[in-house]
């Protein structure tokens, strides 16, 4: 199997109708741990918006200047509603948010 990223070697095995064999399958393995090794640490602001399913509100905060420290001092504070508000959500996903939010902390 020639080199590639392991998002095209995926998609490329997703469609083949054989099983991998034990050689490709190591190989598959390595090309993923070399890739999750030089990939950059995942932001926990974003993982909390996509928990959420609000990957589409980063814009908002970011333009407000709105990170997770602030999130979660509003949520302690009782204004988490109110802040979330401000930058147009609406009350489902204000409510989303905050259990995403409330689970980030638990984890």
């Amino acid at each position: 199997m020639p080199r590639r990223d392991p998002v095209s070697a995926a998609a490329a095995l997703a469609s083949r109708k054989t099983p991998l064999s034990a050689a490709e399958a190591d190989q598959v393995r390595g090309l993923m741990q070399s890739r999750a090794a030089a990939a950059p640490a995942a932001d926990p602001l974003a993982a909390v918006l996509a928990a959420a399913g609000l990957e589409g509100a980063a814009p908002a905060l970011a333009a407000e200047k709105v990170g997770l420290d602030d999130l979660y001092g509003a949520l302690d504070a009782g204004d988490l509603a109110s802040l979330l508000g401000e930058l147009d959500l609406k009350a489902g996903d204000r409510a989303r948010l905050k259990r995403a939010l409330e689970a980030s902390r638990a984890a």
